[in-house]
């Protein structure tokens, strides 16, 4: 009995129970876990710079996995103007395999989003807060398209990237977030 009193110790306390769901423990405590039903959230800063088609990796990819969401926040917009073609793709080195298809982001402003919602043939979502809206997916859908991502065979190197045009001018930091399941134990996506 004394055994099993002290398995529930240990779960107890690697679950932290007494803290609040929403901590310093960070995004991925076992309680801000729990509190969002799941799924372990990886997030990295970019800057969206340069002139003509651009390609920024955010995470690697070591497995496979499932994304429940995908989503780039604007945080900053100091020249928006030519954001075009933005779109997110899985690389591994020689081949670009569509996430989405492209959306023209031109004029994002801080506190913009854009994100993953429908099929891999189906547009990003860009939500710009210049006016009040409303963003819904159609009847009897969610509200993020979930897919599964493989890394390519013989641990090739596998990104989630974001692909765009831009111009001389373009500066746009955003803060791309996915939301994942691991498919196994050796399943992990890192930001890079």
């Amino acid at each position: 009995m004394s055994g099993e009193i002290s398995e529930i110790g240990a779960v107890q306390e690697a679950l932290n129970l007494e803290q609040p769901a929403y901590s310093a423990q960070g995004h991925n405590s076992p309680n801000r876990l729990l509190a969002n039903c799941g799924g372990i959230f990886v997030h990295k800063s970019l800057t969206l710079a340069g002139n003509g088609a651009q390609l920024n990796n955010a995470f690697q990819l070591t497995g496979m996995v499932r994304c429940i969401e995908l989503m780039a926040h604007c945080s900053e917009a100091t020249d928006s103007t030519t954001l075009t073609l933005f779109k997110f793709e899985l690389w591994d080195g020689t081949n670009a395999i569509p996430i989405t298809d492209t959306v023209d982001a031109s004029g994002i402003v801080a506190g913009g989003m854009i994100y993953k919602r429908g099929l891999a043939a189906v547009a990003a979502v860009l939500i710009n807060p210049v006016t009040c809206l409303v963003s819904e997916a159609a009847a009897n859908k969610i509200s993020f398209e979930p897919f599964f991502a493989t890394q390519k065979t013989g641990a090739v190197d596998t990104f989630i990237r974001l692909s765009y045009t831009g111009d001389a001018n373009t500066d746009v930091d955003v803060m791309v977030s996915l939301r994942y399941i691991p498919h196994s134990n050796a399943s992990i996506v890192e930001a890079v």
